[in-house]
């Protein structure tokens, strides 16, 4: 009897020795997982100047998370690169200057994605993730705020004409719309898409592709890139400083400039004097998404994981509250706190159209 027990007691310990060996071993796997066994690995995010400071932030806190992408923890390192010269990088040879060639890619809006994916298909990789949101605002001076009040996108063009403008603002004649295509200026693209939609009776849906190479959106645009004072003002940021400049508003160079609402924003904090002010024509508009565009071209599998966890990182928590801050309409986050010149009001938002919309209305607003 006592020879059995004792084989019963030896069997018993056994089993409880090989769990417990068991669960050891699968304490030790997760631990190694958790202490990223294949060391940490840094993903480069080259990101518009606009959205660079809160995305750095963001970024700092999502890199003390220690998350772990293909058993090494990530980290996350946010460079700002004005658009367009990201774009020009990333279809030829990337400028060093910027740090490595990115795994993402954050430009002010899709016109920039699509742009991409239609110079070199090869250089992006799924589907751009919007990340926030902001209207197209017109940047005007004081004085043509109340009387540009209750304007249509569809209106905008004729206020161009000759003596355009004198039915709302008596003395002011035609009005002059700077369009600038330098860096940080996609308040023009937004415009045009929103133009576009008004011209084309497009709300419910986006643009389609035919409307957008048709004649009656051609034509517009390029009567819209026509009119605008010459010399073209370089970025949006020029135009905001000279449409802001001392002197006589209706007598300057420029009586108005398209600009993101966050642009404006931000260009109002550091320039607390300018007296400036958002005009928010209704119908339609185009917004700046600056999507998360994951780059193809020799960026690996680890740091693709490592990017979309990012990106998964943004979108959900709190973890949006420095871009709300910053002037963006941000997930999870209340609309930023009104000012006097931007109200953050309501706006009928303009679904973004496909690549080929968006190519074909960029194209038509900067024909010279």
């Amino acid at each position: 009897m006592w020879v059995a027990a004792a084989i019963v007691a030896v069997l018993v310990l056994g089993v409880i020795g090989y769990r417990w060996l068991g669960g050891v071993s699968d304490r030790e796997g997760k631990t190694a997982a958790a202490q990223c066994v294949r060391g940490d690995l840094t993903v480069h995010v080259a990101v518009d100047p606009a959205i660079d400071e809160p995305l750095a932030k963001t970024a700092l806190a999502f890199n003390a998370t220690r998350t772990v992408a293909d058993d090494y923890c990530v980290k996350i390192d946010v460079t700002g690169v004005p658009s367009t010269t990201a774009m020009a990088g990333l279809v030829g040879t990337w400028d060093k200057r910027y740090g490595e060639r990115p795994a993402l890619w954050v430009p002010s809006s899709s016109t920039w994605a699509a742009r991409l994916k239609t110079s070199k298909a090869t250089a992006v990789a799924g589907n751009p993730t919007p990340l926030v949101s902001s209207p197209v605002v017109l940047a005007v001076p004081t004085d043509l705020r109340k009387p540009l009040d209750g304007v249509r996108w569809i209106d905008v063009p004729g206020l161009q004409a000759a003596d355009g403008l004198d039915s709302r603002a008596e003395g002011w004649g035609a009005l002059r719309m700077a369009l600038p295509t330098g860096a940080s200026s996609d308040g023009t693209y937004l415009a045009a898409q929103s133009i576009a939609a008004a011209v084309t009776h497009t709300s419910a849906g986006p643009i389609a592709d035919a409307a957008a190479r048709g004649p009656q959106v051609g034509t517009t645009l390029a009567r819209l890139a026509s009119a605008a004072p010459t010399p073209r003002a370089p970025t949006a940021d020029a135009a905001l400083t000279v449409l802001a400049g001392e002197g006589d508003a209706k007598a300057g160079p420029i009586h108005a400039v398209p600009v993101i609402e966050q642009q404006l924003f931000a260009y109002l904090q550091t320039h607390p004097g300018a007296k400036l002010a958002a005009v928010s024509p209704s119908g339609a508009t185009a917004t700046a998404t600056y999507p998360a565009v994951a780059l193809g071209d020799g960026v690996d599998e680890a740091h693709s994981q490592a990017a979309a966890e990012f990106v998964s990182f943004l979108g959900t928590g709190d973890h949006a509250k420095e871009l709300a801050a910053a002037g963006f309409r941000a997930p999870n986050q209340p609309t930023p706190r009104a000012t006097d010149a931007v109200p953050f009001g309501r706006f009928e938002p303009l679904p973004t159209p496909s690549e080929s919309a968006l190519t074909a209305i960029a194209d038509a607003v900067t024909a010279e």
